[in-house]
């Protein structure tokens, strides 16, 4: 918390530790090229034309449809629920739901540290009027979209993770490639995609850091523990809640330059920090960072969309140095990222900033906590 006069700013830098031995994190990326309603309707236009255009040359060819491959890291009992759920997304569609050649569940797909793994392999067949679809092809999304949808209405239901879908277009396997190969392949391919795994500094940058003299905790506290379920394994591992205490991460003169930064404080900068926040650069309500009662948090002064954007998206000297402090304590054992807007969507930034005033109440809570907090609409 940095005080500016009777003004109090308080930066929150957001990241998330992709790399972990027991900390697992789902890949489930928001991210739709286009409206559903819009590639919904191309599909209906595209699939009329060419089902009629495929049933007047041959009464034996056969209609399009989803086809399921193979999965990885999910129950016996998980799969008749997940892939009932996916034939309640083709329907939705007016296209059939094959499982005939369906090759079961594997282990889990962990091709990058700390994924769950949980990966369910489909193909959309005979789209002869496309033949030029490749993996990466946006008109697949639609399909993905839902398919997800209908599988995510069911985690902590009637199942305990979500899982990573992915749709092909004719799907046919390649000599000499395992499926295990491919289902870890559509791990990093979504990891690379949707920037799940971006350090936010460079292995040249984190290799000299270590070269300095590395902090340490100055207070170390277990506050509470319990026997938490490996979503893989299904094995109970005790886990606690830890607080790091660190003296003087940021001293005076990084909370100085964080200042500058957050207020835009330039040689122009004219603002009277005594008169509240700076309308052109704060907004009440800027700021909601607790799930539940909205009204409540629309109370708080937060930065506006281009002060936001510009904290996050142009390079400041004072930033990269928290970066560097931040990625140095974990570094080799972890790599640090900014929070991936696949994670929660838009709506939350990977770093922020909200001006505290009179008036104001807080508590104690917890920042990108997963199950706390749902991804945007």
């Amino acid at each position: 918390m940095f005080h500016s006069d009777t003004a109090l700013v308080m930066i929150g830098i957001i990241s998330l530790l992709s790399i972990s031995r027991v900390q697992a994190f789902s890949l489930l990326p928001t991210h739709v090229s286009a409206p559903y309603s819009t590639n919904y309707r191309n599909f209906q236009q595209w699939s009329t034309t060419s089902l009629s255009a495929q049933s007047q040359a041959s009464s034996k060819t056969k209609l399009v449809h989803i086809e399921a491959i193979a999965s990885a890291g999910l129950t016996n009992e998980e799969l008749p629920i997940i892939l009932s759920a996916v034939n309640a997304a083709t329907d939705e569609f007016g296209i059939e739901f094959v499982t005939d050649n369906f090759k079961g569940s594997c282990d889990p797909a962990i091709a990058i540290p700390g994924a769950t793994g949980r990966v369910l392999l489909l193909s959309l067949n005979n789209i002869k009027v496309a033949d030029d679809w490749t993996d990466d092809d946006e008109r697949l999304d639609v399909f993905k979209t839902s398919i997800s949808q209908q599988i995510d209405a069911l985690v902590g239901h009637q199942i305990e993770q979500p899982v990573l879908v992915s749709v092909k277009p004719t799907y046919k396997s390649k000599r000499g490639t395992l499926i295990s190969q491919v289902l870890s392949g559509i791990v990093q391919n979504e990891v690379k995609t949707y920037g799940l795994r971006d350090p936010m500094v460079s292995e040249e940058e984190a290799e000299s850091a270590t070269n300095e003299a590395r902090m340490s905790p100055a207070i170390h506290v277990e506050i509470d523990g319990a026997m938490v379920p490996d979503p893989s394994t299904k094995e109970e591992n005790w886990d606690t809640s830890t607080i790091l205490v660190f003296d003087d991460f940021v001293d005076s003169s990084l909370r100085e330059r964080l200042l500058d930064v957050i207020l835009k404080r330039d040689e122009s900068y004219s603002w009277d920090d005594k008169k509240g926040p700076d309308p052109k650069r704060w907004e009440r309500g800027g700021l909601a960072d607790t799930p539940g009662d909205e009204a409540e948090g629309a109370s708080c002064w937060g930065l506006t969309e281009d002060a936001i954007n510009e904290l996050c998206f142009d390079k400041h000297a004072a930033i990269v140095e928290v970066e560097k402090k931040i990625s140095d304590l974990f570094y080799p054992e972890f790599d640090v990222s900014r929070l991936p807007e696949a994670v929660f969507g838009q709506c939350v930034s990977p770093l922020t900033a909200n001006a505290p005033t009179y008036g104001d109440s807080f508590s104690y809570h917890i920042d990108a906590d997963p199950n706390q907090t749902p991804p945007c609409e």
